[in-house]
C-alpha cells in the first residue's frame, strides 16, 4: 500500500478541475451567506399572533402605519375590556416586562416607580429576525384610580410597535 501511495504522481489541477470547485462549493457557499443576511421586509398584522402570545381576551383591531416621535413604526392596536385586563396585565409583565398599570392624572398606563421618580415601564420584545418591538398598555381617559374597580372601565388600549428606523 505504501509503495502505491509513493508511486503516485504528483497532483496538478487543471483550469476546469478548479472552476467546477469554484462552480460546486464557493458560489453556493456565499449565496448561502447572503440569504443569511437577507433584510426583512416588514409586515402589518397582529403581532401578538404571529408571536403566539397573543391572550384570548385580546381583541385585534387594526395595524397601520404610524409616526411616532419623528420615527416611522407599524403598530398593532387591541382592546381589552376592563374586566379582563388585570390578566392581560400580568401576562404582558411576564412575558415581555411591562411595567404595572398606574394610575397618572387621568388615566392608567405602565410606569416603574422609583422615589418620586415616574418612568414609562414599556414592554420590549425581539423577533426571530432581530426586529425590535414595543408593547404599551393604557386605559382611556377615567377617573376611576382604584384597581378593585378596573371591571367599571370599559375598555384598556394595548400597543405593539415595530420600529421601522432606530430612534
Amino acid at each position: 500500500m505504501l509503495r502505491q501511495i509513493l508511486s503516485l504522481k504528483k497532483f496538478v489541477p487543471s483550469k476546469e478541475w478548479l472552476s467546477s470547485i469554484i462552480i460546486s462549493v464557493v458560489i453556493p457557499f456565499f449565496i448561502s451567506c447572503s440569504s443569511r443576511t437577507h433584510k426583512v421586509t416588514p409586515v402589518c398584522e397582529d403581532f401578538l399572533k404571529v408571536w403566539q402570545e397573543k391572550p384570548s381576551d385580546l381583541q385585534f383591531i387594526r395595524c397601520k402605519k404610524v409616526k411616532k416621535f419623528g420615527f416611522d413604526r407599524l403598530e398593532s392596536f387591541y382592546v381589552v375590556k376592563g374586566s379582563d385586563a388585570a390578566r392581560v396585565e400580568k401576562i404582558l409583565q411576564r412575558k415581555f416586562g411591562m411595567a404595572s398599570l398606574k394610575f397618572l392624572c387621568c388615566g392608567w398606563e405602565p410606569i416603574f416607580k422609583k422615589g418620586d421618580v415616574n418612568t414609562l415601564g414599556l414592554g420590549n420584545y425581539r423577533d426571530k429576525n432581530g426586529i425590535d418591538f414595543e408593547i404599551s398598555m393604557y386605559s382611556e381617559e377615567t377617573i376611576i384610580t382604584d384597581r378593585q374597580e378596573w371591571d367599571k372601565i370599559p375598555e384598556f388600549r394595548i400597543y405593539v410597535s415595530m420600529f421601522l428606523e432606530n430612534p
